[in-house]
């Protein structure tokens, strides 16, 4: 976004154009991982997928929320099932 703002500094007419330096400060900052596993015999297959997220207040490092989300699906040959 900062890049985009850069070029507009340029390129955008006056009226238009966004200023640096008015961007509110963040209060939280999300973070994770997405985690995938693989099984498979003959011709299915089981994939398991595991999301893990952060959320981190940034004035006092302190982890706001966590979660999780676990997903298992079924691949066949003859197609996919959930």
């Amino acid at each position: 976004m900062r890049e985009e703002r850069a070029d507009q500094q340029e390129n955008a007419s006056p009226e238009s154009m966004k200023k640096f330096q008015q961007e509110a400060g963040a209060d939280f900052m999300l973070s994770g991982d997405i985690v995938t596993i693989v099984d498979q015999e003959g011709g299915d297959k089981v994939k398991y997928y595991q999301v893990n997220l952060e959320l981190v207040n940034i004035e006092t490092n302190r982890k706001a929320w966590l979660g999780e989300k676990k997903i298992k699906k079924f691949v066949s040959q003859s197609g996919s099932k959930f």
